[in-house]
């Protein structure tokens, strides 16, 4: 063996013994009173300085054979006030580590499950809201951007939850993988820009079968505004583009414009509308939208719709509901009644093609048609 032979073997052999020694510290440090209340600790102050909240927890349990810390009664304060629910309420919160994920990254999540979580977000007289700023220092970059928010969720599952926004609640289950949320905080201005991807998520609402959707959602959250452009939401069968916003918390005005393709299988699925099995086969299968909606808390207009279903089409436009509570929609309609009928499966199947123009009046709960 030459001289170089041996110098390049005690060289591995070097390397492999160390890392059998930083193996074994590394097991004995994650068994250690010390690195448990340092993961309790980074998971509290990485939560405060990235929302901005308070944090509270009644337990925190760690089992480092799994890499995994478990919470309970976790509790995030925002800036309401005394003896009102905080902003967000999770009855167990379970998050799996990821040791090494990268280069630039030592630790990871792995996977997050949040049990019963309760967000409650209020809007105070002066359009303002419970949800604090972060945390965080002036960064040196002219941009006045700095990440507070940088999550890489391999798998998450969120269970049994609902929203509060201005006391209205959402009942939302979801389960999902590849969460990936990056925020950056404006120190300027105050406000949040980044992305939110998802894929796939699993995501039921009010008890209806799940639907297996592809999010990506571009926003901005400033203090009295949210925005959303070019949001694609996919399903296997179904796309949707969303540009919207939403300004003055105090009396929220939004503005919305969704295009896209809706499956009516997928409908079916969801809504539990009768549907042919042949729609998507023999029959047209796919709804095509463009619906662009303003709102406001006295008024709902739509300032233009356009639905497309095989040889069928309607386009519409008007206020949904006024000030009174009443609302007045202008329509035209191409209706292939042939078609529409063995789509939906009418008992009595109609023939031929309808055209229909006039005035929908929506008169408290009900409607009444002119032409």
């Amino acid at each position: 063996m030459t001289r170089t032979q041996r110098i390049g073997l005690w060289v591995a052999g070097s390397i492999v013994g160390l890392l059998a020694v930083l193996f074994v510290v590394a097991i004995i440090i994650a068994q250690s009173d010390w690195f448990h209340n340092y993961v309790r600790e980074k998971i509290v102050s990485v939560t405060e300085e990235s929302t901005g909240g308070k944090v509270d927890l009644a337990s925190f349990d760690f089992d480092w054979t799994h890499l995994r810390a478990t919470l309970t009664d976790f509790v995030i304060h925002g800036t309401e006030p005394a003896g009102a629910a905080p902003l967000l309420y999770a009855k167990t919160v379970i998050v799996e580590l990821k040791l090494l994920a990268s280069l630039k990254q030592y630790i990871d999540i792995r996977s997050l499950t949040v049990d019963t979580p309760k967000a409650n977000i209020i809007v105070y007289p002066d359009g303002t809201t419970n949800v604090p700023a972060p945390k965080v220092k002036k960064p040196s970059d002219k941009s006045g951007l700095e990440t507070v928010v940088d999550l890489a969720i391999g798998k998450f599952d969120l269970h049994n939850g609902y929203l509060a926004f201005a006391q209205q609640k959402i009942p939302i289950n979801a389960q999902g993988q590849n969460l990936r949320a990056q925020l950056d905080y404006n120190v300027a201005t105050r406000g949040y820009q980044g992305t939110l991807n998802i894929n796939p998520l699993m995501f039921a609402y009010a008890g209806k079968p799940p639907l297996n959707i592809v999010v990506n959602i571009p926003i901005v959250l400033q203090r009295d505004s949210i925005q959303i452009s070019d949001a694609k939401i996919y399903t296997p069968e179904s796309q949707l583009v969303v540009n919207a916003s939403m300004t003055d918390m105090k009396a929220p005005k939004t503005t919305a414009r969704v295009n896209g393709r809706l499956a009516l299988a997928e409908l079916k699925r969801v809504t539990g509308i009768k549907i042919s099995p042949q729609a998507g086969q023999r029959l047209p299968g796919v709804v095509n939208t463009d619906l662009n909606i303003t709102m406001d808390p006295n008024r709902i207009e739509l300032t233009s719709a356009r639905l497309t279903l095989g040889g069928s089409n309607v386009e519409a436009s008007g206020a949904l509901k006024d000030p009174s509570g009443n609302g007045a929609v202008q329509f035209r309609a191409t209706l292939n009644a042939t078609e529409l009928g063995r789509i939906f499966e009418l008992p009595q199947q109609p023939e031929g093609i309808v055209q229909a123009n006039g005035n929908a009046k929506l008169v408290g709960s009900g409607t009444a048609v002119s032409s």
